[in-house]
């Protein structure tokens, strides 16, 4: 991230601290059973049977993710620096259209 902010800057990594991890779980497996996997993201539906899908391929133009799937940090797609380039222009553009309209 540093690097889309300013490619100029220098980086020192310091390694990590007591306590930090290096990835995330957002989805674990044992949730597996009600998630439905879209083509931008996931939705987890509650446990109760009245909200499980009605068909095996999932809800509308989702499907069941596979059973021992998990979504972690780790085994995300990531982004490249250019990709959060565009999404950080994206949002500082939306940001500044958003203070400007409230002004």
């Amino acid at each position: 991230m540093c690097t889309a902010i300013d490619p100029t800057a220098e980086i020192r990594p310091t390694g990590l601290r007591p306590g930090e991890k290096m990835h995330e779980t957002i989805i674990p497996a044992d949730e597996t059973g009600h998630v439905i996997g879209y083509r931008d993201h996931y939705t987890i539906l509650p446990p109760w049977r009245e909200y499980q899908p009605t068909t095996p391929t999932g809800r509308g133009n989702g499907i069941l993710v596979d059973e021992d799937w998990a979504y972690t940090s780790e085994s995300a797609e990531k982004m490249t620096v250019t990709d959060l380039q565009g999404l950080l222009t994206e949002l500082d553009g939306a940001t500044f259209s958003r203070e400007r309209n409230l002004a």
